[in-house]
């Protein structure tokens, strides 16, 4: 009975340079995402109260069109280390 366990966890490898980009993508995109649903919440809310949404309608706009943005550089960016990765790993033609 004197024996212990050692039960501490041990730190969990590094992601893979490429999953560790695509979490990026994804936590980049989700940011504004989640601001157009607030922002959104926030307008329907002032509709029910007869007030105007004009302003926070605005915002999820603009947070919606900065999310594309977002996207398509982070798709761009993804693809071409993508294509990167795979040309790394392509054996040498030449001989």
């Amino acid at each position: 009975m004197g024996e212990s366990l050692d039960i501490r966890r041990k730190p969990a490898p590094a992601p893979p340079e490429s999953k560790s980009r695509l979490r990026q993508f994804l936590h980049d995109v989700a940011a504004p995402l989640s601001a157009v649903a607030l922002h959104l919440e926030a307008a329907a809310r002032r509709v029910a109260q007869g007030a105007d949404p004009t302003r926070s309608l605005d915002i999820a706009r603009a947070e919606l069109a900065r999310a594309f943005e977002l996207f398509e550089t982070g798709r761009e960016e993804l693809l071409n280390s993508a294509e990167s990765d795979r040309e790394d790993r392509r054996p040498d033609d030449r001989s």
